[in-house]
């Protein structure tokens, strides 16, 4: 069986964040690797903080947390609250919050991705004029 690895400072942030992840999980990074269905060559890439996004998307399913947590240590929705009272500024606002809250956190998070991008070109149309 292979040594299984533990966070250190000669490692990228990711890569530590993925290991006590694994740890949690009761898994190492090299079953995660398989399950994932990646390369072991990752690794090496891994430990230095060159992690593919694609592969990152499929690492947080995989340890059920958000990609901000893999990538900055924060779960942006931690403290969301849970409950869909809350009373927004108007109805569609209301009833997108409480759909938004309906769908898994890497969904949310493609959302939230897409919605940034919409916003970047509308500003840009919006200078153009």
């Amino acid at each position: 069986m292979a040594k299984k690895l533990k966070p250190s400072e000669e490692y990228d942030e990711i890569f530590n964040r993925i290991l006590e992840q694994c740890d949690i999980k009761n898994t190492t990074v090299s079953e995660l690797i398989d399950i994932c269905g990646l390369s072991r060559s990752v690794m090496t890439a891994w430990k230095k903080g060159n992690i593919n996004p694609k592969a990152l998307s499929v690492i947080s399913k995989q340890l059920d947390v958000s990609i901000e947590f893999l990538i900055n240590g924060e779960d942006d929705f931690a403290d969301f609250p849970e409950s869909n009272d809350i009373m927004l500024t108007n109805a569609r606002e209301n009833e997108l919050l409480r759909l938004f809250r309906m769908i898994p956190k890497e969904e949310q998070l493609k959302i939230i991705g897409r919605l940034e991008l919409l916003s970047e070109i509308a500003n840009t149309e919006e200078r153009a004029v």
